[in-house]
C-alpha cells in the first residue's frame, strides 16, 4: 500500500509540488506582514457604511483566500487525474495483474491518496487564513467576512469527496477517456444551463443578492454553521468508504474478467 501511495505521490511530482506551496506560503506571510490591517495609508483606506475605516488591503486578501479554496479543489481533481493517466500510461494495472496482489490495494490506494490530497490543501488553506487573520485589522465587517471564508472550508472539501465518489469508480472502471468524456458532457450540460438561466432566467434574482447579507446571516447562524462543519465530514467520509466497497466489487470483478 505504501509503495502505491509513493508512486502516485511520484506521478505528481509531489516533492516539488511541496516545495512550491512551501515557498508560496511564506510568500504569502512576508506579504501579509508588510501589508498587515495596521498599514495605515490613506490610498488603501475606505469607510463603511458603519463608519468604520477599512484597509482594502485586507478586503483585497479577503476577496482572493475564497477563490484560493477553488484552485486547491481543482488541484485535488488534477492530481488524482495525472496519477491514473500515469498508471495507464505505464501500464501499471496490467503490471499489478501478473503479481500475486490483492485488487483492493490498489482501489484503496486511490481513494486514500485523494483523501490525503483533501486534507493537505484543507489544512494548508486553514493556513493561510490563520495568517490572514493574525495581521487583518479588528473591523467587525472583516472579522465575519473571515468567519465565513472559515466556515465554508470543510463544507467544500467534503464536496471534493463527494465529487470523487464518482470520479474515481468511473476511472477504474471504464478509464481514464472514458471518465473525462462523462465530465466533459456533464460540465457542458451545466454550463448550457447557466447560459440558459442568462438568455431566459428571472435576473432579478442577482439584483437583489447582497454579500453583506450572507455575512450578517452566516454571523447569526454561527451555531448552524458550526454543526454543519462537524457533521458534513461524517457523513462524506461515510458515504466516501461506501462508493470504495462498491467500486471494489466491480473492480474486482472486472479484472478477474482481463484475467
Amino acid at each position: 500500500m505504501g509503495g502505491l501511495l509513493y508512486k502516485d505521490f511520484v506521478s505528481i511530482k509531489g516533492k516539488a509540488l511541496s516545495i512550491t506551496f512551501i515557498v508560496l506560503v511564506i510568500l504569502f506571510l512576508v506579504f501579509r506582514v508588510i501589508f498587515s490591517g495596521n498599514y495605515i495609508n490613506e490610498n488603501f483606506m475606505a469607510v463603511t457604511e458603519a463608519g468604520e475605516m477599512v484597509n482594502m488591503l485586507d478586503v483585497i486578501f479577503l476577496t482572493i483566500l475564497p477563490s484560493v479554496l477553488y484552485v486547491f479543489i481543482m488541484l485535488v481533481s488534477f492530481c488524482f487525474n495525472k496519477t491514473v493517466v500515469y498508471d495507464e500510461k505505464n501500464k501499471v494495472r496490467s503490471y499489478m495483474l501478473a503479481l500475486p496482489l490483492d485488487k483492493k490495494k490498489y482501489v484503496a490506494s486511490k481513494y486514500i491518496f485523494v483523501g490525503i490530497l483533501t486534507y493537505v490543501f484543507l489544512s494548508l488553506y486553514y493556513i493561510l487564513l490563520v495568517i490572514n487573520n493574525a495581521f487583518m485589522s479588528d473591523v467587525e465587517r472583516l472579522v465575519n467576512s473571515a468567519n465565513l471564508c472559515m466556515a465554508i472550508a470543510v463544507p467544500s472539501m467534503c464536496l471534493v469527496l463527494i465529487m470523487h465518489m464518482v470520479d474515481i469508480p468511473f476511472n477504474l472502471l471504464f478509464g481514464n477517456v472514458k471518465a473525462r468524456t462523462f465530465q466533459t458532457i456533464f460540465w457542458l450540460m451545466v454550463g448550457f444551463a447557466v447560459v440558459a438561466f442568462f438568455l431566459f432566467g428571472d435576473l432579478e434574482i442577482l439584483d437583489k443578492w447582497d454579500f453583506l447579507k450572507l455575512i450578517e446571516w452566516a454571523d447569526k447562524h454561527a451555531f448552524e454553521l458550526t454543526v454543519v462543519s462537524i457533521l458534513s465530514p461524517v457523513i462524506s467520509l461515510l458515504l466516501f468508504y461506501l462508493s470504495y466497497r462498491i467500486t471494489v466489487f466491480f473492480y474486482e470483478r472486472k479484472e478477474g474478467m482481463d484475467e
